[in-house]
């Protein structure tokens, strides 16, 4: 980006941000950008969205978490060797082509089959928000009974499971076993 000359400064919500005239050297066209910002910026919006010109879809903010929960792995994954293919994390559009290959819809969210694993074309399909939702993994961090669909509620152990969002209890149980049994029963 060369710098041509200083714009008018403008309020942008609660702060007022300076601009200037820019050319970007990969179109040759003039554009305001903020100050903060073009000295940074290898080439203007444009030349970034000509790139693949995907940067607005569905599909590429999937790819932008993934990158971020591997980058910064959220507390949740804290226990996860979480890895991503290096040549989906290099380029969005080898991702893309993966994607779309297997059977990617905007109604789908990106799972892992195997958590420790990672996000890698041989782990990863699409499914649905429920499927994703049943196919959590065994026990959650803070499950006190250590086994699935199973906890401490008061003097009691409570069996119940999750559906679409709503909790289900199987009952409540003098014991953790009958509440085990009770979970395997009525999730065959």
């Amino acid at each position: 980006m060369i710098f041509i000359s200083k714009a008018k400064s403008r309020v942008q919500g609660k702060k007022v941000r300076g601009f200037s005239l820019v050319r970007c050297e990969q179109c040759d066209s003039e554009v305001e950008m903020r100050n903060d910002h073009w000295k940074k910026a290898k080439s203007c919006k444009n030349c970034v969205n000509k790139t693949h010109g995907d940067s607005n879809t569905r599909l590429f903010k999937i790819w932008q978490g993934m990158i971020s929960r591997v980058r910064y792995k959220p507390k949740t994954y804290a226990d996860i060797n979480m890895s991503m293919d290096d040549e989906w994390k290099a380029n969005f559009l080898s991702f893309k082509k993966w994607a779309t290959d297997n059977g990617y819809k905007d109604n789908l969210t990106i799972e892992r089959m195997e958590n420790h694993i990672g996000y890698h074309p041989c782990n990863c399909i699409w499914a649905t928000s429920s499927e994703q939702q049943n196919n959590k993994r065994e026990i959650q961090s803070n499950n006190t009974s250590g086994y699935k669909g199973v906890s401490k509620q008061g003097n009691k152990w409570r069996a119940g499971k999750t559906i679409n969002k709503k909790s289900i209890c199987f009952g409540l149980y003098n014991t953790k076993e009958e509440a085990i049994e009770s979970y395997k029963e009525n999730t065959k």
